[in-house]
Order: structure tokens, then sequence, then C-alpha cells
């Protein structure tokens, strides 16, 4: 092998690591992402699970607050 083939060689390496760290970074960044939904999910979740059906006995649904705009149910002792 001639001088101009080892340079070849020499760049296709490092295009080939260049391509693996970018996939490997992109594919971190989505898993960062993933789990800030499904955080978001759960918080959504557990909002609509403290949901109590409305007096007046129609399907609607409210959350009760106080004058602190604190749930009054999570303050239960």
């Amino acid at each position: 092998m001639d001088k101009k083939e080892y340079i070849l060689w020499g760049f296709l390496y490092f295009g080939f690591l260049i391509l693996v760290f970018s996939i490997s970074n992109i594919a971190r960044t989505l898993q960062k992402v993933l789990e800030e939904l499904r955080t978001g999910f759960n918080m959504v979740e557990d909002e609509i699970s403290e949901l109590q059906p409305a007096d007046d006995g129609s399907d609607d649904y409210s959350i009760e607050y106080n004058n602190n705009n604190e749930n009054i149910d999570s303050k239960k002792l």
C-alpha cells in the first residue's frame, strides 16, 4: 500500500469514529427527552388522580383550592 491508501484509510477510520460518536450523542439526548416526557406524563397522571367529582352530580371534575392556592385534599392529616 502506498501513502495515498494509508491516508484514505485514515480518513475513513476517523469518519467512522465521528459517525459512531454522533449517533451515540443523539441516542443519549433522545433518552433524556423520553425521561422528561415520562416525568411530565406521571405528573399529569397524579393531577388526574386528585380530581374529585363535582358536587352538582355532573360528569365534570374539579380540584378544590384554599386561599393560598393549595390543594385542599393534599393537606389531609
